[in-house]
């Protein structure tokens, strides 16, 4: 994990704790997808997670190395959106192009569930924010961002479904 990674991955653990939330987890407690009929699951690990007093949980995943990718990045966004109790999911990439791409897969995945018979309000809010390499100095100022950036106007940061 690089630098950029860790700092704001460390910043967004940071703004949870300071939130109103009953956990704020890290990438080292999965959230469990399990099989409908047997016992085998996938063990998902975004880079943290809120949950709610009622149990509901804001997922965080940051992607900087796995932007080369989109296959990484489409994993991201499925295993997201499979997952129990997932009220809202927020990408954070280092760059306002990179935000594109990763709307541009979300909103693709998106439509072909719809298209498929998905309902809409099953599926999850994703969100796509950027937070540059240049103000990723410091944990506590990605934690101000972010912050900054969720009070401010989380629309602008969400997907159009």
């Amino acid at each position: 994990m690089n630098r950029y990674h860790r700092v704001v991955q460390d910043g967004i653990v940071l703004h949870g704790q300071r939130g109103r939330f009953r956990e704020v987890l890290r990438d080292n407690r999965p959230i469990h997808i399990n099989h409908p009929t047997t016992k085998r699951q996938i063990l998902y690990r975004p880079d943290a997670i809120f949950v709610t007093k009622l149990g509901k949980k804001f997922v965080f995943e940051v992607l900087d190395d796995q932007l080369h990718d989109d296959n990484l990045i489409i994993a991201n966004i499925i295993q997201s959106y499979i997952s129990e109790n997932v009220a809202r999911i927020l990408f954070v990439v280092p760059t306002e192009s990179d935000q594109d791409k990763v709307r541009d897969l979300a909103l693709t995945i998106y439509s072909r569930l719809v298209d498929m018979g998905i309902s809409k309000r099953s599926l999850k809010s994703i969100g796509v924010m950027y937070i540059l390499r240049s103000e990723a100095k410091t944990k506590e100022r990605v934690a101000a961002l972010v912050s900054k950036m969720l009070s401010r106007q989380p629309g602008s940061m969400r997907a159009k479904h």
